[in-house]
């Protein structure tokens, strides 16, 4: 599943700019895998491997759907 992450950040003439970056979330055999690419999903680069969806409660279950792997990552990032 592609996905992207934006934020907001001030140059150095104190202008803001948007910066987005560009992910590939999979499920690997019950494994999250988060991988970095650019616009076209090209120059894949594995960046995130996450065996169990961490609980906010310190608890570990399995990942359910890609979809809740690109929430965690999002949020954790």
């Amino acid at each position: 599943m592609n996905f992207t992450i934006e934020k907001t950040v001030t140059d150095e003439s104190g202008a803001s700019i948007t910066l987005v970056d560009h992910f590939i979330a999979t499920l690997n055999g019950g494994v999250a895998e988060i991988s970095s690419c650019d616009d076209k999903g090209a120059n894949i680069v594995l960046v995130c491997v996450q065996p169990w969806n961490p609980k906010g409660d310190g608890t570990r279950a399995e990942w359910a759907t890609v979809e809740e792997v690109v929430d965690w990552f999002k949020t954790s990032r």
